[in-house]
């Protein structure tokens, strides 16, 4: 059986073309995104359009008085930032941070008092009985039950089943839908928005790319990569890119632009920080004319440490100025 390949996508960023996989979590997020919809209200014992609405809505005050007034951390904002980043072709190291601010905003409403939905509290009489199929209070006392109102003494009273992972008796130890769904180990086959966001930031921090070259914006970056600057300086050595004794900017430009040079992880990753990029770059080309190419090869020179002059050297008291593949060859 043929191996599936996976499907490859091209980004401009910064001027240059980035090629990338598509991300896997993209589909992931879409999938979670149906299975909460397809959870109606009904199926959880509440008056809700679906467990999404919920997800989205969580957090939002819904009646006066409600605690969750002016608390910034809701899930409820981060729905509409997730999904328009999620839109993006291909994320830069700022949209890598941002996912990780998602999590991070989880983490914090993961064991808030006021907004985790293990939490939320719902009282019934402490005392019940059963009565023939119904399940009625004794007595005027009442308990707290805590994460989900669906326990035996609502569903006889109001329909639905009830479910003991749900609810409990102590705050924070249920697993209500809500909680499953937004922070635990998912609801209904589906992985939970924790989940996807987490292994989101570990796919486009380690994704494989390769970096088409147009512009020289970040040359510094460049060539302080050594894998680069190697390429450079093998090219000084090779005649076919001379016209006599000169170096030609054209032949260099046809030389470059026909190479395709592998990175290793180090490097890979250290010029995709350079360039604010995310993943790990395994190769890089370039498309540069030749004027652009001279701009790259004497930033090179710039770094060479046996020049003490990029322009000039001091020779029995005259300047004398040399060319430029001269002083990269220096």
């Amino acid at each position: 059986m043929a191996r599936k390949r996976t499907k490859k996508a091209t980004t401009r960023v910064g001027g240059n073309v980035i090629t990338h996989d598509t991300y896997k979590f993209k589909s992931e997020y879409s999938d979670f995104k149906s299975e909460m919809e397809g959870v109606s209200g009904g199926d959880i014992g509440v008056k809700s359009k679906n467990l999404f609405s919920m997800i989205a809505d969580h957090g939002v005050p819904v009646r006066d008085g409600s605690p969750n007034a002016g608390k910034a951390e809701k899930t409820s904002t981060l729905i509409s930032k997730i999904e328009e980043l999620f839109a993006k072709e291909y994320l830069v190291k700022s949209d890598l941070d941002t996912i990780r601010g998602f999590i991070n905003t989880l983490e914090r409403i993961e064991g808030d008092s006021e907004l985790d939905p293990r939490y939320i509290k719902f009282t019934e009489p402490k005392k019940t009985k059963k009565i023939g199929n119904k399940v009625v209070g004794v007595g005027k006392e009442t308990k707290f039950i805590y994460g989900h109102f669906l326990t035996p003494y609502y569903a006889s009273k109001h329909g639905g089943k009830p479910n003991k992972e749900w609810y409990s008796l102590t705050a924070g130890e249920a697993n209500p839908p809500l909680y499953a769904a937004i922070f635990g180990e998912g609801f209904a086959g589906s992985k939970s928005l924790k989940q996807i966001l987490e292994e989101a930031a570990e796919e486009v921090d380690d994704a494989p790319i390769e970096v088409e070259i147009n512009n020289l914006k970040k040359v510094d970056a460049l060539t302080k990569v050594s894998g680069i600057a190697r390429f450079i300086n093998a090219a000084f050595k090779m005649d076919a890119l001379y016209d006599g004794n000169i170096l030609s900017r054209d032949k260099l430009a046809d030389h470059f632009n026909a190479a395709r040079i592998t990175l290793s992880d180090v490097q890979g990753r250290k010029l995709a920080e350079a360039l604010g990029l995310t993943g790990d770059i395994n190769a890089v080309t370039f498309n540069l004319d030749a004027s652009e190419t001279e701009k790259l090869v004497r930033g090179a020179a710039t770094r060479n440490p046996s020049v003490k002059e990029v322009d000039s050297l001091e020779r029995d008291g005259e300047k004398v100025v040399l060319k430029w593949e001269d002083i990269l060859r220096a």
